[in-house]
């Protein structure tokens, strides 16, 4: 095969230039020349072509990475949503155990110093039965007086030292606590499953 330089390629597009080249060819050449230049005007769209599905793939090629980073994106970010599900749980478990604890303490408390009120009046009216038994009257009442109003204030304490209920906080946690699980209602997580299968 030889070798063609850029002088030896023959455009045929004007007319005065067709002539001159096609006119003393035999047919066989005009045949071989007509056909060289119709595959080249054809390879030229086919070169065009090819750069403009190049071009096309390049795009496309940016479209799909922009999908994956932003599914990768989306991944995480229910992977966060799932985390952070988690932890509101745990977080709502210990403070009902903290809340719990503590109403728990509280009443404890006071069920204990109602007892050890209740120990202090006995030991004072034994102690006033004996006092009355051996001093006057006078001397008496005075000690009196003063175990009534201990007594007295012991017993206000205790009468005062309420918890607030809060039963409407607690029944509306509550519903919100069953409208959660209705929403949940099998331990299989759909957002689970679809951030570990895809």
């Amino acid at each position: 095969m030889t070798e063609f330089t850029e002088n030896d390629y023959m455009y045929l597009n004007s007319e005065s230039k067709r002539e001159d080249v096609l006119d003393p060819l035999t047919p066989e050449q005009r045949y071989i020349i007509l056909m060289n230049d119709s595959l080249n005007y054809k390879n030229k769209e086919l070169e065009i072509n090819v750069y403009d599905l190049e071009s096309q793939l390049e795009v496309f090629e940016d479209d799909i990475n922009r999908l994956e980073k932003g599914k990768s994106y989306m991944k995480n970010l229910l992977h966060n949503f799932i985390k952070i599900n988690d932890w509101y749980k745990i977080i709502t478990e210990k403070q009902n155990n903290i809340i719990y604890n503590i109403e728990y303490k509280i009443s404890n408390f006071k069920r204990k110093a109602h007892k050890h009120l209740k120990y202090l009046q006995t030991g004072m009216i034994l102690f006033l039965a004996f006092w009355y038994e051996y001093h006057k009257f006078i001397d008496f009442f005075p000690l009196l007086s003063i175990f009534i109003v201990i007594s007295a204030f012991q017993e206000s304490t205790l009468w005062n030292l309420n918890l607030p209920e809060h039963i409407e906080d607690k029944n509306t946690i509550s519903n919100l606590m069953e409208e959660i699980n209705k929403a949940n209602p099998s331990e299989e997580d759909y957002i689970k499953i679809l951030v570990t299968k895809y």
